[in-house]
């Protein structure tokens, strides 16, 4: 199909969806493919996929969602367009070089990362272990933490709200099963899933707790 003719509908998605269930893919897997290819079709707006429009889509992406979760959009629609025989289309990744986590003073290297981590680990305190892993996945803020919720981890999303603006983070399928055991310990069967038990309510970086 030559270039000018690559048009995104409905009737492809439908199709590309079944193709998904049919290789056993999950429903989580299913609704992150879903939600991009439908992202990427309203942005283009009934219009021909072009290599312009997926860069400027690739650029709004960039300042809307964390880059780890642009990267699994983009890798939605590489997939999509492989399936579609349209390799032509696939998109670069971003290089993600450096740990997503931000602190106040300055970025965390790798190395700092996965010390901290294994220290957490070592102390037994969990919870700090896995609010590291949540940033680091994820690319969310400490203060944006709130918004992983029992909810967010059953469906592999979180709807993050800040400064009036909001977006879906994805919560990779590791960092899901690790929580989801958390929060069968913790006895949490609804709201944030970093909160204290004595007051319900979210608990910072800086705690240290189990």
């Amino acid at each position: 199909m030559p270039k000018d003719d690559c048009l995104i509908t409905e009737g492809q998605i439908t199709c590309y969806i079944a193709h998904l269930q049919e290789q056993e893919r999950s429903d989580k897997t299913v609704y992150k493919y879903k939600h991009s290819l439908l992202e990427l079709s309203e942005y283009l707006g009934g219009q021909p996929i072009t290599r312009v429009k997926l860069i400027e889509w690739k650029e709004v992406l960039c300042k809307t969602y964390a880059p780890a979760t642009v990267n699994l959009m983009l890798t939605a629609i590489n997939c999509f367009f492989q399936y579609m025989g349209w390799s032509e289309f696939k998109v670069r990744l971003l290089k993600i070089q450096r740990l997503l986590f931000r602190s106040e003073e300055r970025e965390l290297s790798q190395s700092e990362y996965t010390r901290l981590v294994q220290a957490a680990q070592q102390e037994g305190k969990e919870r700090l272990s896995l609010i590291l892993q949540t940033i680091c996945s994820t690319g969310i803020r400490v203060s944006e933490l709130k918004f992983v919720t029992v909810e967010a981890v059953h469906t592999g999303r979180a709807e993050v709200c800040n400064k009036g603006k909001r977006r879906t983070v994805f919560l990779p399928d590791k960092l899901c099963r690790l929580l989801k055991k958390y929060i069968e310990k913790q006895k949490n069967t609804a709201g944030a899933v970093f909160v204290t038990r004595q007051e319900n309510r979210w608990i910072g970086l800086t705690s240290g707790g189990r």
